[in-house]
């Protein structure tokens, strides 16, 4: 399955946790269109983990905002163009986050052609 930046150039294993690649934290499948985000807890103002910064509040509260209305945005232009977004936490334990990619990626797998599809 051709995917650009392959499982482990998106995360490394953390114990039995997902954390984002310096500079990453992105995957996508282009024949079948899933587009796979890890996103980090503070970074994307996760509602279990994520953490307002007591220092420089003023800095930190509109960026980590700005972060978040990016992610909504990106799903949106990326589902307009008919991909599948896939948002996985970093805290979410690895067999769980692959689990969710493996049945969106089975998901989106095409049917099989069928003689009938193919005299069409």
């Amino acid at each position: 399955m051709p995917c650009t930046g392959s499982a482990t150039g998106i995360a490394r294993i953390s114990g039995s946790t997902w954390t984002a690649a310096a500079g990453s934290g992105r995957t996508s499948c282009s024949p079948r269109k899933v587009a796979v985000f890890v996103d980090g807890c503070f970074w994307h103002a996760c509602p279990e983990h994520g953490s307002k910064p007591k220092a420089n509040e003023w800095y930190w509260s509109p960026k980590l905002i700005k972060n978040v209305e990016r992610d909504r945005m990106n799903d949106a232009a990326l589902i307009l163009a008919g991909w599948t977004v896939v948002r996985v936490w970093e805290h979410v334990p690895l067999p769980e986050a692959v689990a969710t990619v493996v049945s969106t990626l089975a998901a989106s797998r095409p049917a099989p052609a069928t003689g009938d599809d193919a005299l069409s």
